[in-house]
Formats: C-alpha cells, structure tokens, sequence
C-alpha cells in the first residue's frame, strides 16, 4: 500500500508542477496582435449565377393512405 500511496503523491506533484507552469506561462507571455490583410481577386468577389432552381424537399410519406381506416384488434 505504501507504494501505491507514493505514486499517487508523485503524480499529484507532478500534475501540481504542470499546472503551475501553464499560470506562469499565462501571466507572462502576451500574445502580439497586428492586422492582418488579405487580397481578394476580384474575379472570386463575382457571384456566379445559379444553373438550377432551388429544389424543394421530397414529401415525407404519410404511414397510413387515406380512406383505409387504420388496423384495429377485433376481439
């Protein structure tokens, strides 16, 4: 048991340590902003004209047809 206590205690130092390096990176470092520019060509910015129409979803079939009346247990 004693051996099992100790690794437990190692890893608990060790997951101590690297979570206390992650707040000293976070406190320290400062990310860099700049602007940032991209080119567009101005053939990409055309919208192309669409070659079909919208297609409208195909209708869900309905479980029972109409004039049937639905199935019932005749006792």
């Amino acid at each position: 048991m004693p051996t099992l206590t100790r690794l437990i205690i190692l890893l608990a130092l060790i997951s101590a340590c690297i979570y206390g390096l992650m707040l000293v990176l976070v406190k320290t470092v400062s990310p860099v902003t700049s602007e940032i520019v991209v080119r567009v060509p101005a053939h990409k910015m055309v919208q192309q004209p669409r070659d079909t129409a919208p297609v409208s979803p195909a209708p869900v079939p309905s479980p029972y047809t109409e004039g049937e009346p639905e199935a019932e247990d005749a006792e």
